[in-house]
């Protein structure tokens, strides 16, 4: 997973966390950005950003993107109520749930459970 940060003018180590990258476009990078609960999807120039490779988990996540219809990765504690998302084992198979469905809508945001690991609640 790579975040994404924006680079104060002038000031080298000054950093603000802007998203996290679903793609590269060009000279663009495609982000979601968080913000008051909600995200957008934003284009900034790759000039003005700050990456950095942070180590995926085990399993990974992606998130669908309704409005372009597209799946991009996403870090669990990032899942929010309403978001379609699916789940990949380490070894790339998509988990399934009980049911057999390996799509996920999530009926919470993510929240750390009492072992301090994230998950979220489904509606199926």
């Amino acid at each position: 997973m790579i975040k994404a940060y924006w680079k104060a003018p002038g000031h080298s180590e000054n950093h603000k966390l802007v998203g996290t990258v679903l793609s590269f476009e060009g000279d663009e990078v495609q982000i979601r950005a968080d913000s008051a609960g909600d995200f957008n999807i934003i284009f900034m120039k790759l000039e003005n950003l700050y990456l950095e490779d942070v180590p995926n988990p085990e399993v990974s996540m992606e998130i669908f993107n309704k409005e372009k219809r597209y799946w991009g990765r996403i870090n669990m504690s990032l899942i929010k109520k309403g978001d379609v998302f699916r789940i990949y084992e380490p070894d790339g198979s998509r988990r399934c749930d009980s049911q057999g469905n390996n799509v996920f809508v999530a009926a919470s945001d993510a929240y750390k459970n009492p072992d301090g690991i994230w998950q979220v609640s489904t509606i199926y």
